[in-house]
């Protein structure tokens, strides 16, 4: 993932490029950011990783990192960093991360990055996310609207996530079906409820990683009608799973 261009706050031209290489966080858990930084270290005076939240309409900082030239491999042009549990932990739930850095040059000039987000994950028990227990996923439909809480899947795990379907009375007296979508293939797969308004992911569906939506759709001989896609769920490859459960993303 690219951090386009830096402006150069003194207005000089400059090319120099900043890659970020994990487009998510995941609460409670420790994850490295990696970050390619082409500038002369020699020349840097301070470098700060912000990372902030739009919260009630305003633009909070959860997190700041503070760093010399000295932190910035030679060979590389790499700065790399760990986020603790705890750093982790400062963030928001189902609210994108921004990140934005500003390296502060020793001639007095300031390069400061375009914005880059990232998707902030609850952690969802990540002991049982390889194949092992069903995880429930709560899903809320009133009228044509319908929620879903961010949730983490692992692709190709067989049989392992149940969505809950809680529904208002506009959905009595109709026979539901779950439909999923993979957004990135955009096909499809249709699922009936059962008497408690559940159902599995079909496996097929999340075979390969994603994102995934989902609509309800109820009909009886006179009427058909559905909800609007949900939020996507990230389907992430299944390599991931281990590193993630040891916290170690």
């Amino acid at each position: 993932m690219a951090l386009s261009m830096f402006e150069n706050y003194d207005n000089s031209s400059t090319s120099n490029m900043l890659d970020c290489c994990k487009n998510y966080l995941i609460i409670g858990t420790t994850t490295d950011h990696s970050f390619s930084i082409d500038l002369e270290t020699e020349t840097i005076k301070k470098i700060i990783v912000s990372y902030s939240q739009i919260l009630d309409g305003n633009n909070i900082v959860v997190l700041e990192k503070e760093f010399d030239g000295s932190a910035i491999d030679t060979e590389t042009k790499t700065l790399t960093f760990n986020l603790s549990e705890e750093d982790t932990l400062l963030f928001h739930p189902e609210v994108d991360a921004i990140i934005q850095i500003k390296v502060a040059l020793k001639n007095n000039s300031v390069l400061v990055s375009n914005k880059f987000y990232l998707e902030v994950l609850n952690n969802n028990n990540p002991a049982t996310l390889a194949s092992g227990p069903i995880e429930d996923i709560q899903v809320r439909v009133v009228g044509r609207s319908i929620s879903i809480h961010k949730f983490l899947l692992i692709a190709g795990s067989e049989n392992s996530y149940r969505c809950n379907f809680s529904v208002d009375s506009a959905w009595d007296g109709l026979t539901l079906k779950a439909v999923f979508k993979n957004t990135l293939y955009n096909s499809l797969a249709a699922v009936d409820l059962d008497e408690d308004n559940s159902c599995l992911i079909p496996n097929d569906i999340i075979s390969s990683p994603c994102r995934l939506a989902i609509s309800l759709v109820g009909s009886n001989d006179n009427l058909l009608k559905s909800t609007e896609w949900s939020n996507t769920l990230l389907v992430i490859d299944s390599s991931l799973s281990k590193s993630i459960i040891e916290g170690d993303e």
